[in-house]
């Protein structure tokens, strides 16, 4: 990091500040919106004496730390997770931005990945995922799908409308590894776009779960709830201050949807009695 910072030009004087920013964040835990992998960042002992050290031994003549530049950048930046690209209301996922619903079974474990929506079972012996087949309608897509090797159809393909959308289902069994595993496939053409859902168990599990894949596929329906379809993520806001105060009294005047230590972090500062100069710049976090 060093390296990369003093190749870039940038200050590495301020590298102790962010390892100690970090170890904050992980005694705060799950609670930041900040992504995971900064929240279990390892901090082992004696890494900020180290990173102090080494930045008193390193050139700083000529470095800079663009902190007007950056705080420019940030405004109006997403902090935490962007409803609009899918969230979960119990074991339901919505989609504002595609205006979709689908319930998934509950208590299972789901996850909104880039690609896909994906639930596991909670002894992990089933899995249902749901993602977007570009550019083909449901019968293409299901010819394809069984065309895979190691892929094959166990029963015929079944046409029909679901809460007003074509569909298109066909049983199937995979094979490779020396294990077997049985599911139902399934395609919805629904807002000019084919979603596909795939229910897979274990052979042994499949008939098991066979009512839970169907009541997934048929669960999903066209979303028209303004308060879901207007739902925008939270953003940072650059607020300048006009005169000196504690930075309590800055989160009284400029409310963040946040908890104060969380903002106490995005900012850098100690705590509620941290003092702020005049024409400072602060970051705080709005509703969408």
């Amino acid at each position: 990091a060093f390296k990369y910072m003093l190749a870039a030009g940038y200050d590495v004087r301020e590298m102790p500040d962010v390892l100690t920013a970090l170890g904050r964040l992980d005694v705060m835990g799950g609670r930041s919106a900040l992504p995971s992998w900064v929240a279990v960042h390892p901090d082992p002992g004696g890494r900020v004496e180290t990173a102090a050290r080494r930045a008193g031994d390193d050139p700083t003549d000529s470095l800079r730390q663009n902190r007007a530049e950056y705080l420019d950048q940030i405004e109006d930046l997403v902090y935490g997770h962007d409803p609009r690209q899918g969230f979960f209301r119990g074991s339901t996922f919505l989609h504002p931005e595609l205006r979709f619903r689908v319930d998934l079974p509950s208590g299972w474990r789901s996850r909104n990945l880039a690609q896909a929506v994906v639930a596991t079972s909670p002894g992990r012996e089933a899995a249902i995922q749901l993602s977007i087949v570009e550019q083909v309608g449901p019968d293409e897509a299901a010819a394809r799908f069984v065309s895979q090797r190691g892929v094959e159809a166990t029963g015929t393909r079944a046409t029909d409308v679901v809460n007003g959308n074509l569909t298109v289902s066909v049983p199937f069994r995979t094979t490779g590894s020396g294990s077997s595993a049985e599911g139902v496939a399934s395609w919805i053409r629904y807002g000019g776009r084919t979603y596909q859902i795939v229910g897979i168990a274990g052979g042994q599990d499949a008939n098991g779960h066979a009512g839970t894949f169907r009541g997934t596929l048929r669960s999903f329906v066209g979303v028209s709830d303004a308060g879901v379809l207007d739902l925008r993520p939270n953003r940072i806001n650059i607020v300048r201050l006009g005169r000196s105060t504690t930075f309590e009294e800055f989160n009284r005047r400029y409310p963040s949807v946040i908890d104060v230590e969380e903002l106490a972090l995005l900012n850098r500062v100690a705590g509620p009695g941290s003092r702020l100069r005049a024409g400072g710049r602060m970051k705080r976090v709005v509703k969408g």
